[in-house]
């Protein structure tokens, strides 16, 4: 889905969904969409309390 998709679907600007992406991205140490999706595929997110969490390599 696109960041223009997104924001439509949310009643939100485009810039306000790059920026909560820039965030995520900046707090899971990662730099695409494209690793994103490789993490989610992965079993490398677990959702706890309501947020993503990484899971460290080792520990899977």
């Amino acid at each position: 889905m696109s960041n223009e998709a997104v924001a439509r679907r949310l009643d939100i600007s485009t810039r306000t969904v790059t920026t909560h992406l820039s965030n995520i991205y900046r707090k899971l140490e990662i730099g695409s969409r494209d690793e994103l999706t490789d993490l989610v595929r992965e079993g490398q997110l677990l959702l706890v309390g309501g947020c993503f969490v990484r899971v460290p390599r080792g520990c899977r």
